[in-house]
């Protein structure tokens, strides 16, 4: 059978939403799979190729309907992972989330002096320097303590009495 024929065989058109799902395999998050001479690839790549040719290097699928089980090629676009990623209705959720929330766990209220962005997460300014200064405390305890022991083991070992 040929593989164009094959992978019809896995497709269930949806006239409701125009998605045409896929039946077959799935991997993790809903995505079809389908194997290609025993290696298996993403049906809704396949789908793409065969309907608009090759992917262009450095770009990937996104389903513009949403909908990751869906092979229809008029609801595929190859776009780069940043534009992707933006279009995610789980990245923008938890954008979206992540902005309601005005305090930090400790209860400071974020704000553009208290806030401190790094790798595109957000902490609070007053909540890190509490923790600095613990930190400090922790280890100050333990140098002092070692120090102790290096002057007691040189006093034991030039014969002094403490």
């Amino acid at each position: 059978m040929e593989t164009v024929e094959r992978f019809k065989k896995f497709t269930s058109p949806d006239r409701r939403t125009a998605c045409v799902n896929w039946i077959g395999a799935k991997a993790g998050r809903g995505y079809g799979v389908f194997a290609i001479d025993g290696k298996q690839v993403y049906a809704h790549r396949f789908a793409y190729e065969m309907a608009k040719g090759p992917i262009p290097y450095g770009l990937e699928i996104d389903h513009l309907c949403r909908n990751p089980a869906c092979v229809n090629p008029d609801h595929l676009e190859a776009v780069t992972h940043a534009e992707n990623m933006r279009r995610s209705t789980a990245v923008a959720a938890a954008r979206a989330s992540a902005a309601l929330i005005r305090f930090c766990p400790k209860g400071h209220e974020y704000t553009a002096e208290n806030t401190r962005m790094h790798n595109g997460k957000r902490s609070c300014r007053k909540c890190s320097a509490q923790a600095a200064k613990e930190y400090d405390a922790r280890n100050r305890d333990v140098r002092a303590a070692k120090a102790r022991d290096r002057r007691a083991a040189a006093r034991q070992a030039l014969g002094m009495a403490e």
